[in-house]
């Protein structure tokens, strides 16, 4: 396994990035009433379907599915 020690700045800056922007978005899903589509777009995804291809890779589960497990999750 690669330590962060033997990335260069530059893809060192391009995964926080990734992970700033995945995290803004599990707010907006917790939290948000935006559709999936908006999401997206306020993560600075131009296309919706790469946002989801990228959250799935991230977080095992489509954006749709960790909102409603978020849901559920919370009214139990």
């Amino acid at each position: 396994m690669l330590h962060a020690m033997h990335f260069t700045p530059a893809l060192r800056v391009f995964f926080l990035h990734k992970k700033y922007r995945n995290s803004h978005a599990t707010e907006l899903l917790r939290f948000g009433s935006e559709s999936i589509e908006e999401i997206s777009y306020q993560c600075g995804f131009n296309s919706a379907a790469y946002f989801i291809r990228m959250f799935k890779q991230m977080e095992s589960l489509t954006p749709h599915e960790f909102r409603q497990d978020w849901k559920e999750r919370t009214t139990d």
